[in-house]
């Protein structure tokens, strides 16, 4: 077992490094609305915003830019598909994002 900050994580010894700063269109905290729309958008927009921009103009998703393309598309998750995170991938919604969870939670 590797212990102690003489040892390295394998992410750490990959020969490139990159930085990223990430931030919603109108926060410095994303929320994961906002999170999934960037990346399967390519563009920030509000939080509990899902496929649109900051004004609420559709944004086109890549999964729909593969399916125009004559592809077949899947979305494989472990929370439920109407979470804001794989929601960004399929969804277009403004304002409001609510999660519905088990009563035994």
């Amino acid at each position: 077992m590797l212990k102690g900050k003489e040892n390295y994580l394998t992410f750490e010894t990959a020969p490139y490094v990159g930085l990223i700063k990430t931030y919603s269109y109108n926060s410095l905290v994303t929320d994961s609305a906002a999170a999934s729309t960037a990346f399967a958008t390519g563009q920030k927009t509000n939080n509990n915003y899902l496929g649109v921009d900051p004004k609420g103009q559709p944004l086109k998703s890549f999964i729909e830019i593969v399916k125009q393309n004559g592809k077949s598309t899947g979305l494989v998750t472990t929370v439920t598909i109407t979470h804001a995170t794989p929601a960004g991938l399929s969804l277009t919604l403004l304002q409001g994002v609510n999660y519905l969870l088990p009563t035994n939670m």
